[in-house]
């Protein structure tokens, strides 16, 4: 059987981490299907070629704005034409306009959070293009042969709003547990000050993300001078708002206690973990967060949003507030720090829940599977 996987549209965070993932753990389980990839460039899809993976890098202009729709209706229809497949992996939500049976990854949460909260916060021109996406989305969703969801949530709000059914594959950790004594690079000094407890927010800045909230607790933290420290990873060139965020920390002087450390290449991100007393992130908007299962993995405790998504991956593991409020972060924060007994209970609860998720071998074998039975019809 020959699969074409259209990996183009994951070229960062959690769907680039699931794509290569993927492909990782197809190359190591030695399947016998040909896979050809079509990916993006310079972002680590390159090197997994060979081995019966071939893997054809698109041209950058596909990227930019609108042109998606050439590279849609021109380019990727030529590639399907020339490549002949049985099966189609689109791994990046949106289904394409084919008769080849198609297996859709879905993971854009847009999609299926149509909440105020949700999409009240984005700049006009990142609204329009969103809800052009999501109207594209269901307008495609018919020429998918089936779907695979990441989250039982996430397959529940498939069908509640759009009628689609969905299988779930969950989402597995992508890091190592654990860090060497050299992987201690070196935060700078200011970041972790003695005394103070890290906590680490590890997202890029996108509007759902919901960063702004942070200012606020920043404040307080170094108002009532409380033992902790926030770190962030977001790089200026994130986009306006990203560098506004950055601007507002400097400006507030609130440096010293929200510490940015710009972005974090992966193979850091276990000492970061390391070197972290705990992950807070008050997202409003996810599919699967794959930073909730590597902390749980590393036995760092989540303070995370009071959300079906977030419930879904933690479970009684995490321990929860409302994004909106900086008094609602902190009393989560410093409740749990002032209770060692309940603290381990929910770093082993977190501990087991990960037990229970699939590793990337088991992930790539349903995935295998999947592609299988899609194959062979509806």
């Amino acid at each position: 059987m020959k699969l074409l996987v259209n990996a183009v549209a994951c070229r960062v965070a959690g769907g680039r981490s699931v794509a290569l993932n993927f492909l990782r753990g197809y190359r190591a389980g030695r399947y016998a299907h040909e896979m050809v990839v079509y990916a993006p460039a310079g972002v680590g899809y390159e090197e997994l070629a060979g081995d019966r993976v071939r893997v054809e890098v698109a041209p950058a202009w596909v990227h930019r704005g609108f042109a998606r729709g050439v590279a849609d209706h021109v380019w990727f229809r030529r590639a399907i034409a020339r490549e002949d497949p049985d099966v189609l992996f689109a791994m990046g939500s949106i289904a394409y306009p084919t008769r080849v049976p198609q297996l859709v990854l879905f993971h854009w949460p847009y999609a299926i959070y149509p909440e105020p909260e949700v999409w009240d916060r984005m700049q006009p021109r990142e609204r329009t293009s969103r809800r052009v996406r999501r109207w594209l989305f269901g307008r495609r969703a018919r020429y998918a042969t089936h779907f695979a969801a990441q989250t039982a949530t996430a397959r529940d709000r498939l069908d509640r709003y759009w009628g689609i059914g969905a299988t779930v594959v969950p989402n597995a950790v992508s890091l190592p547990s654990g860090a060497t004594d050299d992987a201690m690079w070196s935060l700078p000094e200011i970041a972790i000050p003695p005394g103070k407890k890290a906590l680490l927010c590890l997202a890029r800045y996108y509007p759902h993300k919901n960063h702004a909230v942070l200012l606020e607790v920043a404040r307080r933290i170094r108002d009532r001078d409380l033992p902790y420290v926030i770190l962030t990873t977001i790089s200026p060139d994130e986009g306006p708002a990203a560098a506004d965020f950055l601007q507002a920390i400097s400006r507030d002087a609130l440096a010293r206690v929200l510490v940015n450390l710009g972005e974090i290449p992966m193979e850091d991100v276990p000492a970061l973990y390391a070197a972290s007393d705990g992950l807070l992130l008050p997202t409003v908007l996810e599919s699967f967060s794959g930073t909730y299962v590597e902390s749980m993995s590393h036995r760092k405790p989540v303070f995370t949003s009071q959300r079906d998504f977030a419930r879904d991956v933690c479970d009684e593991a995490a321990w929860y507030f409302d994004p909106h409020d900086a008094d609602s972060i902190l009393e989560a924060v410093v409740g749990a720090f002032s209770d060692p007994a309940e603290m381990d209970r929910r770093l082993d609860a977190g501990r087991k829940r990960c037990e229970e998720f699939a590793d990337w071998p088991e992930v790539t074998e349903r995935y295998v599977r999947l592609l299988e039975r899609v194959a062979e019809g509806p």
